[in-house]
């Protein structure tokens, strides 16, 4: 606030008196998040040529986890997390590689061309 000021004589039929203020603000600017694009998973059961690159290419990387695995000491809930993580991760990287995206959609099934050309007809009236 950079400047108060009151006004007690004005008539607005209240017993409250009208304030005028002065502001600064300053907005924070808003971040965009970048979402990672989805990926057309149905493609794995339609489609058997992806399905069968799939399971090569997760098997390769299986099998790389394997020669890993060994070398690997400790034990308990720590090792069980870490081998999660890499399988979860080698299923991933394979599935971003045969997987296709999918193409981003309107959001608005309901605006159509009918209803736009409606708008810029009640536009020009104005």
């Amino acid at each position: 606030m950079q400047h108060c000021k009151t006004y007690p004589s004005a008539d607005c039929g209240s017993d409250h008196l009208p304030v005028v203020c002065k502001l600064k603000l300053k907005l924070k600017q808003l971040k965009k998040w970048k979402t990672e694009p989805k990926l057309k998973y149905a493609q794995l059961v339609e489609e058997p040529e992806t399905r069968k690159a799939f399971n090569i290419e997760v098997k390769n990387r299986f099998e790389s986890l394997n020669d890993e695995g060994g070398r690997e000491e400790g034990e308990g809930e720590g090792k069980v997390n870490s081998c999660w993580e890499k399988v979860k991760e080698s299923v991933i990287k394979a599935a971003k590689k045969v997987v296709s995206k999918k193409e981003r959609q309107t959001r608005w099934k309901w605006m159509t061309t009918e209803i736009l050309e409606l708008m810029k007809e009640r536009k020009n009236f104005k």
